[in-house]
C-alpha cells in the first residue's frame, strides 16, 4: 500500500533488490556458460571429423564419416536445445516479489503471452492464430 507523500525509493527494499539481482546474474552465468559449453562440443566435433576426414581412404569412406557425424551432431543439437531451453524457462520463473512476501509460484508468475501458430484451411491455406503456452509447474 502506497501512504501520501510515500515515494518508490521509500517502498523499494534494498536487499531484496541485491538479491533479486543476484539470483538472476547467477542463472544469466549459468546459461551463458551452457551455450559456451554448447559451442565448444560443437567445435571439438568439427576437429574430430577433419581429422577423421583426412584419414579416409577413399569418398566413400569420407561420405560414411560426414554422415555418421551428421547423426551425431543431430542428437547433440536436440540435447544441448532442451538444456538451454529449460533454463530459459528457470530464468523467467524468479519470484518477482521479495521471498518474506512473494505469493506461491504459479500465482506470482505473469500470464504467458499466446505464441503465434498458423491454422490450415482448405486449399493448403493457412490463417496466423495465436495459442496460449501451458504454464509449467
Amino acid at each position: 500500500m502506497v501512504n501520501p507523500g510515500q515515494t518508490v525509493c521509500d517502498m523499494l527494499q534494498p536487499d531484496a533488490v541485491l538479491e533479486s539481482s543476484r539470483k538472476l546474474l547467477a542463472q544469466m552465468d549459468g546459461l551463458n556458460r551452457a551455450w559456451l559449453g554448447g559451442l565448444q562440443e560443437v567445435t571439438e566435433s568439427q576437429w574430430d571429423l577433419a581429422a577423421r576426414l583426412s584419414r579416409c581412404a577413399d569418398p566413400f569412406e569420407a561420405s560414411r564419416a560426414y554422415a555418421d557425424w551428421l547423426e551425431g551432431q543431430s542428437e547433440l543439437l536436440a540435447t544441448q536445445g532442451r538444456r538451454i531451453t529449460d533454463q530459459w524457462f528457470k530464468l523467467y520463473q524468479l519470484p518477482a516479489e521479495p521471498q518474506s512476501t512473494a505469493k506461491p509460484a504459479a500465482e506470482s508468475r505473469p500470464a504467458t503471452p499466446p505464441l503465434p501458430t498458423t491454422e490450415a484451411k482448405p486449399g493448403g491455406q493457412s490463417k496466423p492464430t495465436t495459442r496460449p503456452i501451458a504454464a509449467t509447474g
